[in-house]
């Protein structure tokens, strides 16, 4: 008799799989599921109503030059229009 004929060998062997099927199986269903529908159809309770307010404090111990750093406010959320004013960034002109 052999390794390979071995009872408990191919139960482990079996064990082993287990994962690596279960894997191959949950990613397939979502492969297939991700084209499956159309996303604009996504039914959603905040469309058409105002973002939440997102005042929020300070982290602990976040510091620059000595002195705490803002969390987050709502005015740094709004801007003209311009996407790097809206996640903060300054942007300047070129100078010549």
């Amino acid at each position: 008799m052999s390794a390979t004929d071995n009872p408990r060998h191919q139960t482990a062997q079996s064990l082993v799989m287990l994962p690596l099927v279960a894997f191959l199986g949950l990613a397939a269903l979502f492969f297939v599921r991700l084209g499956a529908g159309d996303p604009s159809h996504l039914p959603s309770a905040l469309i058409g109503q105002p973002a939440p307010k997102t005042d929020l404090p300070p982290v602990v111990g976040l510091e620059r030059n000595g002195q705490a750093v803002p969390g987050p406010q709502q005015r740094d959320l709004r801007g003209p229009g311009d996407a790097g004013e809206c996640l903060g960034l300054v942007v300047h002109p070129l100078r010549r």
